[in-house]
């Protein structure tokens, strides 16, 4: 099968369960195209074009394995051959290996996504309907399980350097393919739960920079502030009423 940039094979067979399941697994080889597979997602090309290289994958699907109904699918690469101009920390070469897993769980109306690009990023992330309902994603920490899904999502890491130049050159160029007739808001999403990001320095430009910087956001917190503090400012963004009081 030619698809996404690559090439797959795909095997797959079949079984009748005595409760009168029809089962359907599938394993799967091949690689894709990093730019085809960002397309396809409708990434912004500001990262598209900062995106080089094939990767190899495997994965594995079962239809009405798990209960009738349900489809679950595993993918696993090691991402070697992927190229990232993006700065740090998503900076990668070609020749490195980034081990990745996903799975993903569908059954009637909902879809449950989890993923780790080892030692980097970790998520999971529940939709119904196509609408999200919960999830979590952490930046170098390995989430650590929960026993119940909360409401809304979750944004949590710690990053030892950010260098604000460099990604400003993204940010300009995500900024330049949005409408820019499009009313800009400083509210966060409804969807977003919660924000605790630590950054121990971050370079400004080559005369300034800011350390231990921390942005903190709850939805459950009266007024649901937003809170950037670091040793050398302090910065809160409320909601009042439908303006932000600063």
């Amino acid at each position: 099968v030619d698809a996404l940039g690559g090439e797959s094979q795909i095997v797959l067979t079949s079984e009748r369960t005595e409760d009168g399941r029809f089962i359907v697994d599938g394993e799967v080889v091949g690689e894709v195209s990093s730019k085809s597979l960002a397309q396809w997602r409708s990434v912004p090309d500001a990262i598209i074009n900062r995106l080089d290289g094939k990767v190899d994958y495997q994965a594995k699907f079962g239809i009405n394995r798990s209960q009738k109904g349900q489809v679950d699918l595993e993918v696993n690469s090691s991402l070697m051959g992927l190229s990232s101009r993006l700065p740090s920390p998503f900076m990668k070469l070609e020749e490195d290996s980034a081990p990745f897993e996903l799975s993903l769980k569908v059954f009637q109306s909902e879809t449950l996504l989890a993923f780790d690009i080892e030692e980097m990023l970790y998520g999971t992330l529940l939709l119904k309907d196509a609408e999200i309902q919960s999830g979590r994603f952490s930046l170098f920490d390995k989430l650590v399980p929960e026993d119940a899904m909360q409401q809304g999502v979750s944004f949590s890491g710690q990053l030892q350097d950010f260098n604000w130049m460099d990604w400003s050159l993204v940010i300009d160029d995500l900024a330049g393919s949005a409408d820019r007739d499009a009313q800009v808001s400083l509210m966060l999403p409804d969807w977003v739960r919660s924000l605790d990001l630590l950054v121990d320095k971050v370079d400004i430009n080559a005369e300034n920079q800011l350390h231990n910087m921390k942005l903190v956001y709850s939805r459950n917190q009266e007024g649901s502030p937003l809170t950037l503090t670091s040793d050398e400012l302090n910065f809160v963004l409320r909601d009042a009423a439908t303006l932000p009081d600063l």
